[in-house]
């Protein structure tokens, strides 16, 4: 092939942009992997975000609960205060307003009729 300086030119040109659309094409197709594996670790990413939120939210929910325990303990102590030695225990019982329904059935003893 016989080609004169300005042929020659156009030639290794059209020779240098191939190659570099060749180059740009295999860096597309990396980005394209590159990019699934991203989407694939963000879905993961998302459902461990949703696992420590779900837990998190228990987590108060537990906090809150024992809270409403503490409350209702420090209300029953309150009355504790008010009392003096000479309060019956009558009295004692009906300021500590405990709540009894709360508390397991006492297993009754075999043997023994109970006295209701």
């Amino acid at each position: 092939m016989i080609a004169g300086p300005s042929t020659l030119s156009a030639l290794l040109n059209a020779v240098r942009v191939g190659f570099r659309s060749a180059l740009i094409h295999r860096q597309a197709g990396e980005i394209s992997k590159l990019l699934q594996k991203v989407r694939s670790e963000f879905e993961i990413y998302g459902k461990a975000v949703q696992t420590a939120y779900k837990r998190a939210s228990s987590t108060v929910e537990a906090i809150q609960k024992l809270q409403t325990r503490q409350n209702v303990m420090g209300r029953a102590l309150k009355g504790i205060d008010l009392l003096s030695a000479d309060t019956p225990v009558d009295a004692a019982a009906m300021l500590m307003d405990l709540q009894t329904q709360d508390l397991p059935p006492e297993p009754e003893e075999q043997g023994v009729p109970s006295s209701e």
